[in-house]
């Protein structure tokens, strides 16, 4: 999966540049797994987590697996943004 946005300042038009974005998901199995032990950040938000800084123009990019729904279905499959 490709995930591409761009951040805009605060006039939403003028471009973004050097925001850091974090990204994390769930696995295929709609688990957030495999986290190291080494801090609660890990093992609460699981291996597939990233971070990106936007480019001049404000755009970022991540590549990762697609997420899975919960196994409780109770939410869609989704990526958090921050």
């Amino acid at each position: 999966m490709i995930l591409t946005g761009r951040v805009l300042a605060a006039d939403g038009k003028t471009p973004a540049a050097g925001v850091v974005i974090y990204a994390h998901h769930t696995n295929h199995a709609g688990l957030y797994a495999n986290g190291s032990d080494e801090t609660t950040w890990s093992r609460r938000h699981g291996r597939l987590r990233g971070w990106a800084v936007t480019g001049a123009d404000g755009h970022h990019t991540f590549r990762t697996n697609k997420p899975a729904i919960y196994p409780d279905r109770s939410m869609p499959a989704h990526v958090h943004l921050f």
